[in-house]
C-alpha cells in the first residue's frame, strides 16, 4: 500500500524550475518536503529508503498526502556531491537527510538554516558539524557511531570463524585519521591472541590491486577491510580480490558481504533509517535541530556469505553460525 502511495521526484525526472514549482505548490497544501543525499547509488538503499518510508508512515508522514521525497545519490561519484548539495538546497526542504560525512561536508557549507539529519557520522564534534553531542547548536543533528570499535570486532569475529589463521591483513587508507585508529586498536587487540597484523595501504582503486599484491607476498590468511569511502565504493573489486587470493575477509558494510566478502560486521543501516525518520519527524513538528541530542549506534548485524565460504573451502563452526544475523546465499 506505501509503496503505490510513494511519490518520488528525481532530478532526472523534472527540470529543476519544475521541481521547485512542484514544491512551492507543495508548500501551499501543506506538504513537507523532505531531501535525501547520499553518497552512493539509489539501487543500493532500496532497503533503508524501506525502512525510512516505513517509520515515516507511521507517524503520520505519507507520500502523496502530506510528504514528499527528493531524492539525491551521487553513484559513488564523489565530485557530484557539491552540485547534488546545491540542488537539495535550492529546494529549500523542510529537512535534509545526509548519507555520509562527505555529503553533511557540502550541506554545511551552503545551509546554516535548514535542519540537517545526519545518517551516521564517525565523530560529529570533531568533523565541526556540532558543538557537542548533547547540545549541537547548529542545524545540524542525527546519529553517530564514535567510539564504536568495529575493528577490534572484526578481528574477533574473523578468527573465530577460521580458527588457525595467524597473519590477518588490514587494509587501511592512509588518508583517512580513522583508519589509523582502527588499525593501532586491532594491533593492541592482536596481541592477546597471537596473531601477527600485517598494514596495507591504498588511497586510489589502482593501489587497491597493488595492496592485495602486497599481501599473497606477505602470505596473509585473512583480511580486514577498514572502514572507509574508497573501501566503500569499491567493496565488489575487494571481495572479488579477496576470493581471488583465497582470503577469508571482513567489512563494516552489509554490502561488502552481499558483494562475495565472506563476511561483515557493522550497523544495522535499516534500523538506523527508522532513527533517522524519527528525527526528521520532531524536526517537521517544530524541534529545533540544535537542541535534539547526537544519538549513537545501537543496533548491528553479523552477516556470512555461504556461496563465498564454500568457494574456500570453509565450514563455519556451528557456535559460530548461530551469532549469524542473516546468511546470504
Amino acid at each position: 500500500m506505501l509503496h503505490r502511495r510513494s511519490l518520488v521526484l528525481t532530478l532526472g525526472a523534472l527540470p529543476l524550475f519544475a521541481v521547485l514549482r512542484v514544491d512551492a505548490q507543495a508548500a501551499k497544501k501543506g506538504i513537507h518536503v523532505v531531501a535525501i543525499l547520499g553518497t552512493e547509488g539509489l539501487a543500493g538503499a532500496t532497503d533503508v529508503l524501506a525502512a525510512f518510508r516505513q517509520e515515516m508512515y507511521g507517524l503520520g508522514y505519507h507520500e502523496g498526502a502530506n510528504l514528499t521525497l527528493q531524492l539525491r545519490f551521487a553513484e559513488g561519484s564523489f565530485d557530484r556531491i557539491p552540485a547534488l548539495a546545491r540542488e537539495v538546497v535550492e529546494l529549500k526542504p523542510d529537512a535534509i537527510v545526509s548519507v555520509g560525512t562527505v555529503t553533511t561536508t557540502a550541506l554545511q557549507k551552503l545551509t546554516n538554516t535548514i535542519p540537517i539529519v545526519m545518517g551516521n557520522s564517525p565523530d560529529p564534534v570533531a568533523a565541526g558539524f556540532v558543538k557537542t553531542l548533547a547540545r549541537p547548536g547548529s542545524n545540524i543533528t542525527g546519529l553517530s557511531n564514535l567510539g564504536t570499535d568495529t575493528g577490534t570486532k572484526h578481528l574477533g569475529l574473523l578468527l573465530a570463524a577460521v580458527p588457525g589463521i595467524s597473519r590477518v591483513a588490514v587494509l587501511v587508507n592512509p588518508g583517512n585519521p580513522s583508519n589509523l585508529r582502527i588499525l593501532s586498536g586491532i594491533e593492541v587487540a592482536a596481541q592477546s591472541t597471537g596473531a601477527r597484523i600485517l598494514p596495507v595501504r591504498a588511497t586510489t582503486p589502482a593501489e587497491i590491486d597493488k595492496a592485495f599484491d602486497a599481501l599473497a607476498e606477505q602470505r596473509a590468511d585473512a583480511v580486514i577491510v577498514a572502514r572507509d569511502g574508497l573501501f566503500f565504493r569499491e567493496e565488489r573489486r575487494i571481495a572479488a580480490l579477496a576470493l581471488a587470493r583465497r582470503l577469508p575477509s571482513i567489512a563494516e558494510s552489509g554490502g561488502f558481504a552481499r558483494a562475495g566478502g565472506l563476511l561483515s560486521y557493522g550497523v544495522n543501516n535499516e534500523d538506523q533509517f527508522r532513527r533517522v525518520a524519527r528525527f526528521v519527524a520532531r524536526i517537521l513538528q517544530g524541534a529545533s535541530p540544535a537542541e535534539l541530542p547526537i544519538e549513537q549506534a545501537m543496533s548491528f548485524e553479523l552477516l556470512a556469505n555461504e556461496r563465498t565460504s564454500k568457494a574456500l573451502g570453509l565450514s563455519l563452526p556451528q557456535s559460530y553460525l548461530l551469532r549469524v544475523d542473516r546468511m546470504l546465499d
